[in-house]
């Protein structure tokens, strides 16, 4: 069932349309490393947050969104901000991730 949710959310993401909620959805695999403990990352991880990155450079409302969703959530308990913050430089990722970005 979750291969299917993140299919369905895979092919949202190709339109270009970056919301919180959607944003939130397509971060899941990244949870375990964000909120567990998990060394890396990981490739899914990662992949993940590359197509979210990527659909953030469509348009300046997308990068917004995208930017202020990863703000968020990277200052919400329970995820690591630490670890947040490694996120870009682990997964090659455009978008900074910083309390004191100016989305």
């Amino acid at each position: 069932m979750m291969m299917v949710f993140l299919s369905v959310f895979s092919t949202r993401a190709v339109v270009g349309v970056v919301d919180y909620n959607s944003c939130l959805s397509q971060l899941i695999p990244c949870m375990s490393y964000l909120f567990d403990g998990t060394p890396n990352p990981g490739d899914e991880c990662c992949a993940a947050a590359q197509a979210l990155d990527n659909m953030a450079m469509a348009s300046v409302s997308d990068k917004s969104e995208f930017c202020s969703c990863i703000k968020k959530f990277a200052v919400t308990p329970p995820t690591d901000f630490n670890r947040a913050y490694q996120l870009p430089i682990l997964c090659k990722l455009k978008t900074p991730i910083s309390r004191d970005i100016d989305c």
